[in-house]
């Protein structure tokens, strides 16, 4: 049996799940790609960005050690970054 994605009020409208992005965290996990990508070099067919309420999550695989700390420097003094989990990784073997 197909199950519902979303829960149904009772006038039966339809409310998705909470940990949906907003769109401006969208816009902000974009920004931060174009900025990582042309600003920093880094190659973001490796890497995920995601957003959440000002706090700026990475995941993935970058060149080199160098390339790591620059990163992680340069991310939370952008604008509207309050915080940065990074679960980067160096994978100088893939360059």
């Amino acid at each position: 049996m197909f199950k519902e994605p979303y829960d149904h009020d009772e006038d039966g409208h339809y409310e998705g799940p909470e940990n949906y992005p907003t769109k401006e965290e969208i816009d902000a996990a974009v920004q931060m790609i174009l900025f990582l990508e042309h600003d920093l070099g880094v190659d973001v067919r490796r890497i995920r960005v995601k957003v959440r309420g000002g706090v700026v999550h990475l995941q993935g695989s970058v060149q080199s050690h160098e390339l790591l700390r620059e990163i992680e420097r340069i991310v939370p003094t952008r604008p509207n970054v309050i915080g940065v989990e990074s679960y980067l990784s160096v994978d100088d073997a893939r360059y």
